[in-house]
């Protein structure tokens, strides 16, 4: 009797699952499927770049560690609405121990007279928002002249090869920037 009982509470069980993937399968096969939102096209030009994240941070990372050697790592997020935020991988020795800290900068990144422009908005420290004009000055003066220093550097870069931004667009992994020969 016992053996009849368990094979019917299998056979019962099989069927139970069989009708719920049924079930599963239809609900899943009946709704629409979502649409992928569509980044905004840049400003038409004569070029178009498009530069990956892991890209940026590793030329972040080379620039940071040419302006401040304590800087070890960038790691940069490229967000929609032409956010570039950045994680600066910090070595610093405190009473004779070293420790690794991170500070997030929250960037903008924009064309302005035809020129491509990062802006710091805000500093992320241990989940704390720290707006800039509240840092140490010390701070705040090398921040600004390693912003300036980037925003110098690109757009040199760009003289160089004779063309001019005319937009940037973001969305969750690159960064593309519009540009038109001089």
């Amino acid at each position: 009797m016992g053996t009849k009982r368990f094979l019917l509470g299998v056979l019962c069980g099989v069927i139970a699952t069989a009708v719920l993937a049924a079930l599963a399968i239809v609900v899943l096969v009946s709704r629409p499927v979502a649409q992928l939102p569509k980044a905004a096209a840049a400003p038409a030009g004569d070029i178009a770049v498009s530069v990956q994240e892991g890209y940026l941070g590793t030329l972040a990372t080379q620039l940071a560690r040419e302006q401040e050697p304590m800087i070890q790592q960038v790691a940069v997020d490229v967000r929609p609405e032409a956010r570039v935020d950045m994680t600066l991988g910090i070595q610093v020795t405190i009473l004779g121990q070293e420790l690794d800290l991170q500070v997030q900068l929250v960037n903008t990144v924009r064309v302005d007279d035809a020129r491509l422009r990062f802006d710091v908005q805000k500093v992320e420290f241990a989940g704390l928002d720290i707006p800039l004009d509240l840092l140490p000055q010390s701070l705040r003066t090398t921040l600004e002249a390693t912003v300036a220093d980037v925003n110098a550097r690109v757009n040199q870069m760009l003289e160089g090869t004779g063309l001019e931004p005319l937009g940037v667009t973001t969305d969750d992994s690159s960064l593309t920037i519009s540009l038109r020969a001089q």
